[in-house]
């Protein structure tokens, strides 16, 4: 079995916010309900597209409904970041 808690927090998907309210309907406790994750990250010549492919891909696997946006003016940044997140 698993022992009893007062609170239930931290980052998770549709599945995971969908247990914490059938949980708070019992009293235990919990962070917020989270919609979906979003993230934009703006880049410039000077990114590495390896992190930015990470923040990118860290918001997208937790579920179709995230939205993630790279924003650049730099069609090299763009394509390297494009690449990364195929490689990833």
């Amino acid at each position: 079995t698993i022992p009893k808690v007062y609170k239930i927090f931290g980052p998770g998907n549709q599945y995971v916010m969908a247990a914490k309210s059938l949980v708070q309907r019992v009293g235990v406790s919990i962070d917020m309900p989270a919609g979906p994750s979003e993230v934009m990250v703006v880049a410039d010549e000077t990114c590495n597209p390896v992190f930015a492919a990470s923040d990118l891909l860290s918001q997208a696997e937790h579920g179709p409904d995230s939205q993630v946006i790279l924003v650049t003016t730099v069609r090299s940044v763009a394509d390297a970041v494009n690449a990364e997140v195929e490689k990833q």
